[in-house]
């Protein structure tokens, strides 16, 4: 077959299968939490929120939501390591840190109300963009930004 023939294929065309009205602004960024068995996923958002969101739910308000960034919420990534937690990077040039709101509530299946911060990451001098944990090593979170700087973090 000559060689255009492939593109000449469609690719199928797909449905989402829920649909969440997940910010009052944009959402930028979405990841699952890994603990959830596939029923979690945090979004973050021009409104400078990071949420929770419960799949088995669909149209219902998020199970927890953190806000603490001054600026939009430009990418959220799950810990893959910590049930219902996850870090936000943020135009405001910080890194937050967010855990289910009560202080061993980790174990619970799903947090009610609001994610409370646990740890700010104040070291770039721009817009941070990109974060991410190692899923080698737990606790080790690195961290991109304008400042044209790649920051490792170790958290207790």
């Amino acid at each position: 077959a000559p060689a255009g023939d492939a593109l000449a294929h469609a690719a199928a065309r797909v449905k989402p299968a829920l649909r969440f009205a997940a910010h009052s602004g944009e959402a930028l960024s979405v990841d699952f939490d890994k603990y959830s068995g596939g029923h979690g996923v945090f979004t973050a958002g021009t409104d400078s929120l990071v949420q929770l969101w419960d799949l088995r739910r669909p149209g219902a308000e998020p199970a927890a939501t953190g806000g603490g960034h001054d600026l939009a919420s430009r990418h959220v990534c799950a810990s893959p390591f910590r049930p219902r937690e996850a870090a936000t990077c943020s135009y405001d040039a910080t890194v937050r840190l967010w855990a289910p709101p009560e202080p061993g509530a980790e174990a619970s299946a799903w947090p009610a109300g609001a994610l409370r911060e646990r740890a700010r990451l104040d070291a770039h001098t721009e817009f941070t963009t990109g974060a991410d944990f190692c899923l080698f090593l737990p606790g080790l979170l690195a961290t991109a930004a304008w400042d044209r700087r790649l920051l490792l973090w170790q958290q207790a």
